[in-house]
């Protein structure tokens, strides 16, 4: 009778191409154990006939099978069950590549946007103008995008952190409850923006504002309360670099530069806050996008 030739921990490692770490994990969940112990020294041996059952593991480890489907289907290696459990790590995979493709695109959303605003912060984006040399003046298009909002009756005052703040949980709240993902830049929608009047006469409109975030979500159910469409106009665009309170400079400048160049502005206006207080610590350095709607073409004499 043939003598069964025994293996060490590093020896079957070795022939099957399995690491001896992974060998020892088997041997803890009793997928599958050494067949001898010396009881002198405790030193644990594999058989001969372990080679086949270890190869097979190896193969389903290669092909990515997880632990908990290896542990079933090492109890019975039958090609239909084997298929069953493919099919089950197979979805599992399609929804981990979802999920890291979403992930992909959030890093690559969040890169271009900081990006961006790095280029403010370091004056690359600056004009040659010296009247307007502080700030970044252009006429943009904003495109209609679905944005989540909540909406409040008065106006807030600019570097109030505290209300920043909780209106961010309070978004964030909102988003988890219907399920929505929103895109990481956050804004203010002022309306009947009392600033834009400096110099005018006044008028008994209310101030009003929205604080929202973008909608990434594909697929967004009907009839959800508040979500709208926003944007879909041209605007006088311009970027503030600097606290919060610095933005009302902003504000005093925009109208003239519009009365400069014979253009009409609404009285609601856009912050998008580029760099904000969760990714800066430095108040200086906070970079805030304003948009004004214009109410003419860009470039029509009023």
């Amino acid at each position: 009778m043939k003598e069964t030739k025994i293996y060490s921990v590093g020896e079957m490692a070795e022939t099957c191409g399995i690491s001896p770490r992974q060998l020892r994990y088997y041997d803890q969940i009793g997928v599958i154990r050494p067949s001898y112990r010396n009881p002198e020294n405790g030193y644990r041996y594999y058989s001969e006939d372990q080679i086949e059952p270890l190869l097979f593991l190896k193969e389903l480890k290669q092909i990515g099978i997880s632990n908990d489907s290896i542990q079933r289907l090492f109890i019975n290696r039958d090609v239909d069950q084997l298929v069953q459990e493919l099919q089950i790590n197979l979805t599992m995979v399609e929804q981990e590549i979802q999920a890291a493709f979403a992930r992909y695109h959030n890093i690559v959303n969040a890169l271009v946007l900081n990006t961006r605003a790095l280029a403010y912060l370091h004056g690359e984006e600056a004009i040659l103008s010296s009247e307007y040399s502080q700030f970044r003046i252009s006429i943009v298009k904003v495109p209609a995008v679905k944005i989540l909002y909540l909406q409040f009756d008065e106006d807030l005052e600019y570097g109030d952190r505290n209300a920043y703040i909780n209106h961010v949980v309070e978004l964030t709240r909102l988003a988890e409850s219907t399920k929505l993902k929103l895109a990481d830049t956050k804004m203010f929608i002022r309306h009947a923006n009392l600033r834009l009047r400096t110099g005018e006469e006044s008028f008994e409109k209310k101030s009003t504002y929205e604080f929202a975030q973008e909608i990434v979500s594909e697929n967004i159910p009907e009839n959800l309360v508040n979500v709208k469409t926003f944007g879909g106009f041209q605007a006088l665009c311009t970027v503030n670099v600097g606290a919060l309170t610095s933005t009302p400079q902003a504000y005093e400048i925009l109208p003239k530069w519009a009365r400069d160049h014979n253009l009409a502005i609404s009285d609601t206006s856009v912050e998008e806050y580029m760099v904000d207080a969760l990714t800066s610590s430095d108040e200086d350095r906070f970079v805030t996008r304003i948009t004004i709607p214009l109410l003419d073409n860009p470039g029509k004499k009023s």
